[in-house]
């Protein structure tokens, strides 16, 4: 028996007993009933009135994922199950995840809410938490979160650059390091990290850095602005230096981010095709976006950057007029 039949068979079963318990009191002679058997009739109708509610027939949200948009080197992936080399256009499992790049690599992945990062050598990244509401219909803007995410990245060492979609009403993204938290709103920024401190240099954006757990307000960066966090010795507290970053500087790490940005333009990401009529089998719905027993099924679709024809020239000289001879 499917678990959607014992469900069903459940609530037949408490809705029955609900019904035949408020007849049996109805014609019951007047007499002081019990507060307790009436309570329990009410919450057991309405306990069976949240079970048959639409809300399981909504679709369910979308397993999320990441796509390998480049590599040079090594990289691999710890998803829990096993771990693997990482390869390029393949597509993997993105939450709960460990990635980390090798020395002398890099790499740039894209995640299925249109956010790229680039990884330096020697980069390890955990997804602490990626999660998808189901996607849009009829999206026309790319350029747009597919849906309402919510995402915590741990930059655990190393350097990544980061270049985002333009999130959604209702979307988060954090990327945590072991000296501070960066809530991201937007859209480029570089984050390094090690044992001594935590670098966080804005391109553009607006971005809210935390150092440790007690610092409730934050600090919001503008554009070419960098954050650097460092330990206080002997105390459980986090010094926090806020500077513009130089223009001598700023080619090297916007290359950064420009990086990550390059990597999002690469793939785009969209649901399984709808059924169709005759494989739906009658069910309620017109799409995977209306109603679905499964989870949307996210996949990949690579874009290919065309090179246009190069126009040929034709000289008049060499164009022969009606009639003229050829000899």
């Amino acid at each position: 028996m499917t678990e959607r039949c014992v469900v069903a068979l459940t609530v037949c079963r408490l809705l029955s007993f609900s019904l035949k318990s408020l007849i049996h009191l109805m014609r019951a002679p007047p007499r002081p009933c019990s507060l307790d058997a009436f309570a329990t009739v009410i919450a057991l109708t309405l306990l069976g009135c949240v079970l048959v509610s639409p809300a399981e027939a909504k679709t369910k949200a979308p397993s999320s994922k990441l796509y390998v948009a480049e590599l040079a080197g090594r990289a691999e992936i710890d998803t829990g199950d096993r771990i693997e080399e990482l390869a390029l256009g393949e597509v993997y499992e993105a939450s709960d995840s460990i990635i980390y790049t090798k020395v002398d690599s890099s790499h740039a992945i894209v995640f299925s809410n249109g956010t790229g990062v680039h990884f330096d050598s020697d980069t390890t990244l955990r997804v602490e938490q990626f999660v998808q509401e189901p996607f849009l219909p009829n999206r026309t803007d790319l350029d747009v979160e597919p849906s309402v995410s919510r995402m915590i990245l741990v930059l655990t060492t190393g350097r990544a650059g980061f270049c985002t979609s333009r999130l959604v009403a209702g979307s988060s993204m954090e990327v945590k390091t072991s000296h501070a938290s960066i809530n991201i709103r937007g859209r480029r920024l570089v984050v390094e990290t090690n044992e001594r401190e935590t670098v966080v240099s804005l391109i553009d954006g607006n971005v809210t850095l935390r150092a440790g757990p007690t610092d409730s307000g934050g600090r919001t960066l503008s554009a070419w602005q960098r954050a650097i966090v460092r330990p206080v010795m002997g105390r459980s507290d986090f010094d926090v230096l806020i500077e513009e970053i130089a223009e001598s500087e700023r080619e090297a790490i916007e290359d950064k981010a420009a990086l990550a940005c390059m990597a999002r333009q690469r793939v785009y990401f969209d649901v399984e095709d709808p059924e169709s009529e005759t494989s739906r089998g009658g069910r309620i719905g017109t799409s995977v976006f209306d109603t679905t027993d499964e989870p949307e099924v996210i996949r990949p679709v690579p874009i290919v950057p065309t090179i246009p024809d190069v126009p040929t020239f034709i000289s008049p000289a060499e164009i022969t007029q009606p009639g003229s001879s050829t000899d």
